[in-house]
């Protein structure tokens, strides 16, 4: 009945069918209910009489689908994207760009990269990448070193424009080229829009200009980025100030639609006695001046207030402009300092003091100029609101700290003077729906550090600006704002030994300008990977998201009913991936117990090396003895990578990684010998990664797993591995109708084809 139903143009949902196996009936998904007979039945096991009267979507049906995928989600440990992709703000498919850089293809790399990134250069350098905090190598050697890759792969073609579609004749205005602002820009011309950006300064880049120094961002590495986005046809209009040549609402009467990127630039004061003194500087006032070139003179002895990266930023650039003794007061322990702790530990380097558990009380002056700063001793009490525990003072211990210059760099806010039209929070930032990102203004967007909770990392407004973006895009064509990111399966629960035994590979160390002769300057301190270098850190990635996540049948089912909205909860179970084999990947945290590959194993190979074993959710399809399934009976059929509707069973070519990337599908008859067998050739990026027979049983391993080998740059495979690879090219080839003694090497096989 299920093939009846199919072959009529109608869809019915289902996990554990294929019309070239026996009926199994496992999953339960394609229930439907007949006329006449009181229970659903399952349509893959029922066979189809005349005058039948079939409902294949009831309520009834349709509740008992949801719960169905809800149980399989529920013992479901299969991550669909890694969690690098998850934890990063703009959502780069991660794991994709680090799998093509290990494969040599640094330049794809980039071009991946930039669908969702439009200043990889600059933002491999300063990011202070939630993605790494994520990463699940961290649990052995530290996490892959992503940013220095985004970095490394940037470099690789700084002349990369992605193709931008047709003008569409819609012009928008953009307030601001800092990240947001730049970003969103970008990914207008993209999609065909004219857009013109208005900025304040002389230069665009906002606070990756003015708010990060050279020696971590060089400005003409952020002058290129800003210059490929010209290239696109991205208008920039300098010294175009809101409020003062311009308002949202005279723009709003000019453009189709308006987006506000201003930022966040007063610094926020010390609250304490004394800050107005003569010496008392925010640090991003500071940071913007030197920036700018202007002259700076912070004496010999500077205290810098805050935690963050712009405390950090401000004591290092102190040192740069020749203050001996340049102190950093800071409330809590160095634990929880949210600045990055590789710019701490650089900062120490350089000499920088600390002083922990120590806040500001009182500026002392004399004659209106800053000459110390008194400090009250704390200690930590219990945990606030963010989770870090609350300094409490020391009653009746303070210190004073002598110092010329006192900069506040404990936070910034926006300047809301300049804001016309839009509601504001109490905070002055830009009320904007998170979803959305419109204002309270039709047609009026907003991003970055200027809307809701306010100033955050540079990526975020990165991410702010192209979502903002697809939003705008949506309200000019008048259609529904959909999700920042679809659902997808998340494994909450990961066991980290399961990555016990695995081979260590150290993390990549970046190299650095010596502390003492790097203190003199603002030149660039961090350096970029060699290839060789990001080959081998691009090496270490565990490959967490799913190889099948673009063909994965599962997954459509589980967002079209709403799967994880039940949260079913019971035991689970997760197991390393069988990578043992060189074509093959079994990974059975992903297997739904469809039952496909056991009976493919059995009905299609004969050789029923894969059997289900235990009962219940403990079941599980493995080889005899549970071996490897290199060591196993396996004759490398290909069977069970071709009907397994998710990514428990996967194929894999020789190349170093096999990064999940959509895909194009073509026909392809093989030319290996006279049977001309049918095949779906699946390609990425132009090379074939996958061969799908149209018939299960009549074709053989060469057919499905050649191909790819012969694509793959094989110079850097052993002798031992080649020979490997030839033993397994010839595990099942009993459908082939060729001399198979004179197949001996992998470059007689390559004749073939």
């Amino acid at each position: 009945l299920l093939d009846n139903i199919l072959e009529n143009g109608i869809y019915l949902p289902h996990l554990c069918h294929n019309k070239q196996l026996e009926s199994y009936g496992g999953c339960g998904l394609c229930l439907v209910e007949v006329e006449g007979i009181r229970k659903p039945l399952r349509a893959c096991s029922t066979t189809v009489s005349e005058g039948m009267i079939v409902k294949t979507s009831t309520p009834e049906l349709e509740k008992s689908r949801k719960a169905t995928l809800s149980l399989i989600m529920s013992d479901h440990m299969g991550d669909c994207k890694a969690p690098c992709f998850m934890a990063c703000p703009t959502h780069q498919d991660i794991q994709g760009y680090v799998g093509l850089i290990a494969n040599g293809e640094e330049e794809k790399a980039l071009e991946l990269i930039k669908k969702d990134n439009p200043l990889p250069m600059s933002i491999g350098r300063v990011c202070p990448h939630p993605c790494e905090e994520k990463c699940r190598r961290k649990h052995l050697e530290g996490a892959v070193s992503i940013c220095a890759l985004k970095r490394f792969s940037a470099e690789a073609n700084v002349d990369y424009i992605p193709e931008c579609k047709a003008n569409n004749g819609k012009k928008i205005a953009v307030i601001g080229a800092g990240p947001a602002g730049l970003s969103c820009a970008y990914f207008l011309a993209i999609e065909g829009y004219q857009v013109e950006i208005f900025e304040a300064e002389e230069n665009g880049g906002g606070m990756l200009r003015y708010g990060i120094p050279a020696y971590r961002l060089p400005k003409d590495i952020l002058d290129k980025e800003i210059e490929n986005i010209e290239k696109m046809g991205v208008k920039i209009s300098y010294n175009k100030k809101l409020g003062r040549d311009f308002t949202i609402e005279a723009l709003k009467s000019s453009f189709n639609a308006v987006f506000v990127a201003i930022g966040a630039w007063t610094a926020s004061g010390l609250r304490c006695e004394g800050e107005d003194a003569q010496g008392v500087e925010g640090g991003i006032d500071v940071l913007y001046r030197v920036a700018k070139g202007e002259k700076v003179d912070l004496g010999d002895n500077v205290c810098v207030v805050g935690g963050g990266n712009t405390a950090i930023d401000a004591v290092r650039t102190a040192v740069r402009l020749g203050a001996k003794n340049v102190t950093l007061v800071y409330r809590r322990t160095e634990k929880e300092m949210p600045a990055e702790p590789d710019e701490i530990f650089d900062a120490k380097a350089e000499g920088v003091n600390f002083r922990f558990l120590a806040a500001p009380i009182r500026v002392l002056s004399e004659n209106g100029k800053a000459t110390g700063l008194e400090i009250q001793n704390m200690e930590l009490g219990e945990p606030d609101e963010s989770g870090r525990r609350q300094p409490v003072a020391i009653e009746g211990s303070t210190d004073i700290i002598k110092c010329d210059t006192v900069i506040s760099a404990i936070g910034q806010r926006v300047s809301s003077s300049c804001i016309d039209s839009v509601e504001l929070t109490k905070k002055s930032t830009i009320s904007v729906n998170e979803k959305t990102y419109m204002t309270s203004v039709d047609g009026v967007f907003a991003a970055g550090d200027v809307i809701n909770k306010g100033p955050d990392i540079a990526i975020r407004a990165i991410a702010g600006g192209k979502y903002a973006a697809r939003s705008i895009d949506c309200y000019i064509n008048g259609i529904e704002v959909p999700d920042e990111l679809p659902a997808y399966s998340v494994n909450t629960n990961f066991d980290a030994s399961v990555l016990e035994g695995m081979s260590l590979i150290d993390r990549c160390e970046i190299k650095l300008e010596n502390a003492n002769s790097r203190r003199n300057n603002f030149n660039e301190v961090a350096s970029t990977l060699t290839k060789e270098e990001a080959q081998k850190e691009a090496s270490r990635c565990l490959e967490c998201g799913c190889s099948a996540v673009y063909s994965c049948e599962l997954l459509p089912l589980m967002r079209d009913y709403d799967a994880l909205s039940m949260k079913l909860n019971g035991k689970t179970r997760q197991y390393p991936k069988d990578k043992s084999h060189p074509f093959i990947v079994r990974d059975n945290n992903k297997c739904i117990l469809c039952g496909q590959c056991v009976r493919a194993c059995k009905e299609i190979s004969g050789t029923e090396n894969l059997g289900l074993f235990g009962r219940g959710f403990g079941t599980l399809p493995v080889s005899a003895f549970d071996l490897p399934l290199n060591e196993s009976k396996c004759i490398t059929c290909g069977a069970c990578v071709n009907v397994c509707p998710t990514g428990a069973l996967v194929s894999k070519t020789v190349t170093p990684k096999n990064p999940p990337l959509p895909f194009e599908d073509e026909d392809y008859i093989c030319t290996a010998c006279d049977s001309s067998c049918k095949f779906t050739k699946r390609k990425i990026n132009g090379k074939t990664v996958k061969m799908i027979p149209v018939d299960l049983k009549n074709n053989c391993s060469l057919g499905i797993f050649a191909l790819p080998v012969i694509e793959c740059d094989l110079d850097n495979i052993s002798k031992k591995e080649r020979q490997a690879i030839v033993e397994r090219l010839l595990g099942n080839v009993k459908n082939f109708k060729g001399d198979i003694k004179t197949l001996k090497t992998i470059e007689d096989i390559c004749e073939l084809f």
